[in-house]
């Protein structure tokens, strides 16, 4: 008698138990089936959300960089070869032929400005509409943001406006440069609270760094395609970004 005949008389004469065990297989199957679909589910409408919610990508430039032990004690990181970002690197990103899965790219220079009584205060220069529309958690409480922000024209963090003791449609002066505060920002818990918002070429001009730029932000659709791909082809065309 061959092994497979032995199999069939056994569950001929246990019909009941053969049947709930075959329940129990398909009804365990169709569980991992179920979870594993949720789980896909749930992944990509994550990865929708984020994407669709502020900036998911920071290009900065590549720097040199070393540590060196002495006595037991490590010496903080010394910087060479430092590069910097420019108006032309946000254009070279702009026009990537990965374009399609960038949403939004924005230019941005950070620096210090100091007032009349010499207090020293961060600045951000950026495309202030496109930044404050990528950033949802960014709002006013006091001013109105207008359709084209002027570059004589601020927006404070509810910090720096208390620090300044500023209110919306003040003039203040920054680095010798008389600016207009038409918004205060709400309270975010973060580090906009400490920061001046200006126009990229406002501050680019202030600081004496024209061209210049700290950071690239950029709002990237993965749903659009591979963001290793997009980010290898932005290395490939500028190898001194990080």
């Amino acid at each position: 008698m061959k092994l497979y005949n032995i199999s069939l008389r056994n569950l001929k004469r246990r019909k009941a138990k053969a049947l709930m065990l075959l329940l129990s297989l398909a009804i365990g199957i169709a569980t991992i089936i179920s979870v594993y679909s949720i789980a896909e589910s749930m992944k990509k409408e994550l990865t929708n959300q984020v994407s669709e919610y502020g900036v998911n990508v920071i290009i900065s430039p590549d720097t040199g960089g070393l540590t060196f032990s002495y006595g037991g004690i490590t010496l903080p990181e010394i910087l060479y070869d430092v590069k910097q970002l420019t108006n032309e690197d946000y254009h070279v990103i702009s026009n990537t032929e990965s374009g399609n899965m960038i949403r939004a790219v924005i230019p941005k220079l950070l620096g210090f400005g100091l007032t009349d009584d010499g207090r020293s205060l961060m600045i951000s220069g950026s495309d202030i509409e496109k930044e404050f529309s990528l950033k949802p958690w960014l709002s006013l409480s006091y001013g109105t943001l207008t359709d084209k922000i002027h570059d004589n024209q601020i927006i404070t963090g509810s910090s720096a406006a208390a620090l300044l003791d500023a209110s919306a449609g003040d003039i203040i002066e920054i680095s010798e440069k008389q600016m207009e505060i038409i918004g205060i920002l709400k309270e975010t818990g973060s580090a906009e609270d400490h920061q001046i918002f200006m126009n990229l070429s406002a501050v680019q001009e202030l600081l004496d760094m024209e061209n210049k730029l700290t950071v690239i932000e950029m709002a990237v659709d993965h749903s659009a395609g591979s963001e290793d791909a997009l980010i290898s082809e932005i290395k490939t065309k500028l190898p001194h970004l990080n």
